[in-house]
Formats: C-alpha cells, structure tokens, sequence
C-alpha cells in the first residue's frame, strides 16, 4: 500500500528510512534526493517481485523506481513486448548522466556486451513483464528462460514452486534438449536428510505441483535426486555449467565452484535420464 508522505509517498511493509538512505547514496546527497522528489515525485512508480533488487535494499514487498527511465520489454526481434508478455527488460538510450560509462579496461566489450542485442538500448540481462498500469516484475536472468515449444518460461519460476516442497533442500532447474519441442524443464534437487518421501514419490508429486501451478504447457516432466548442486563461494547455483553438461558442452569448470567432484554425481544422473550421451 502506497500514501503521500514527507518524501511524498509512504511506504508500508518496509523500512522507509533505511531505503532512502540506500537512494541517497545512490543520487550522491540528501540535498540532490530532495530536488528529485520536488521535480519527479509524480513519475514514482512501484515495482513488486523485483528479486534481485529487493536483496541490495532489503525490502519485502516493493521498491521504487524514477520512470524517466524509458524501461521496455523487448522480444527476440526487438520488438515492443505486450503487456503481461515476458520479454527481455531493456532502457532505451540514451541512459542519465554517469548511469554506466564502461567496463574497466574493456570498452568494446562493454559495447558488444549491453548496446549491441538491441541497437538503442541498455540490455539489462533481465527477463520480466509489463502489467496494465505500467508494474514492472523482473522474473529472472535473461539466460534462466528456456523456450517450451514457443512458450517461454521462467526456471525461478518452476524452482520457486519446487523449493515449497517440505522434503527439498535445494533445487534448480535447467533447459534439456528435446527433439519435439525444443527444449524442456529439468529439475536436479537435494532431499533433506530427513526427508519422509523417497525419491521416486518426490519426482511424482513435483510433477503433479508444476502442473496445478504453471499448467502441461510447462511440459515438465522430469525430475532427479542428486547428492548437490554446483555452488560458487557466494552461494549461486552454476546453472549454466549444468546445462552446458546435459548437451555435452562444458568444456571447462569454474575456479569458484567449491566442491567440483559434484558434477561427476550429476553426469551419472542425466546419464540415467539419457543425456550426456
């Protein structure tokens, strides 16, 4: 819920001062936080289920963005997304003063990297959608979409669902390849130590959670115990590395992966499933 307030607009289910301390060191100074509320305070809008964002300033529910920044939601081609359509987040150029300038000692990366997908935009790497009033909801990482037979989906999604399952510690899902539709969801997950439910009844009941959930068109039908999931020291799941390994791709294990003996245990699962073949 929104009201008016000393800021101009009050913010409940948050701390408000500690997210404004967060703006202002963001804007440089109290005194230039000020002027932007008295000149914008009408163009404030609110954003819900902004993942990422919501753990730098530890909010709960919402955050705030300014909306002189031309956010949009772009398809494959660069065409404008409908609304509720998920779609790759994209600001169109050109971005405020000191937003991004390059990326140390590598500027035509920096180019290549986020204004060259989509010629006149920032590529934020974000996928998510636009809503009627204009709401925007960042789902995923652009590269945790996978594309079911031309429905595109979120694997956040998928493992939000998965995660509710009480005999499940950990989870991710990935993309396989599929000879009809394109690719499909995977799940690898780890069972709690004192999971009641064998491995064979968690598979089932998952299925059957994604399906009430999300819907067939998901097309989820997989799912597989493993001993662990890669992890880097910061405690992010090396998805890609996982998928890259279901097609035979992966080439080269990263030096953050803390224990890398894990992917030997998730060949043998995927071989189990015919993959990695």
């Amino acid at each position: 819920m929104v009201s008016r307030g000393k800021f101009g607009f009050k913010y409940e289910n948050m701390d408000t001062k500690k997210f404004l301390v967060c703006l202002e060191q963001i804007i440089g100074g109290k005194q230039k936080l000020d002027l932007l509320y008295q000149e914008h305070v009408q163009d404030l809008k609110i954003l819900v289920q902004t993942q990422s964002l919501r753990q730098v300033f530890h909010l709960q529910d919402i955050m705030v963005v300014l909306t002189w920044l031309q956010v949009k939601i772009l398809r494959k081609d660069g065409s404008i997304a409908d609304i509720n359509e998920l779609g790759r987040i994209a600001i169109k150029l050109p971005l405020p003063p000191g937003a991004l300038s390059t990326l140390y000692k590598a500027n035509e990366r920096f180019v290549k990297t986020y204004f060259t997908k989509y010629p006149g935009y920032y590529d934020t790497m974000d996928a998510g959608y636009m809503d009627k009033n204009g709401l925007l909801y960042v789902t995923a990482r652009a590269d945790d979409i996978i594309n079911v037979a031309g429905h595109r989906l979120s694997t956040l999604a998928l493992e939000n669902i998965i995660l509710s399952h009480p005999d499940i510690s950990m989870a991710c899902v990935i993309s396989v390849p599929d000879e009809i539709k394109n690719e499909v969801p995977l799940c690898l997950f780890v069972m709690k130590e004192d999971a009641i439910l064998n491995e064979f009844l968690i598979s089932k009941e998952l299925v059957t959670m994604i399906r009430e959930n999300i819907g067939p068109v998901a097309a989820f039908r997989q799912a597989i115990a493993v001993r662990g999931l890669p992890l880097t020291r910061s405690g992010k799941i090396c998805r890609k590395s996982i998928a890259d390994l279901s097609r035979n791709k992966l080439k080269k294990i990263s030096g953050t992966v803390v224990d890398p003996t894990i992917y030997n245990d998730i060949r043998e699962a995927l071989c189990k499933l015919g993959f990695c073949k």
